[in-house]
C-alpha cells in the first residue's frame, strides 16, 4: 500500500476515534435530533 494510502487510512481512523470519543455519552435519539451534529460526522 502507498503512503498516501495509509495517510489516508488514518485519517479516517483517527476521525472515527474522535466521533466515538465525542459521542460515548450521547443517546441515539439525541443525536438524531441534532441536525448540525448529524451534518458534521457525516462530513468528518
Amino acid at each position: 500500500m502507498s503512503k498516501d494510502h495509509k495517510e489516508y487510512l488514518r485519517h479516517i481512523q483517527d476521525e472515527c476515534s474522535y466521533i466515538l470519543s465525542v459521542s460515548k455519552n450521547l443517546s441515539s435519539e439525541d443525536f438524531l435530533k441534532d441536525e448540525t451534529l448529524k451534518r458534521a460526522v457525516v462530513r468528518s
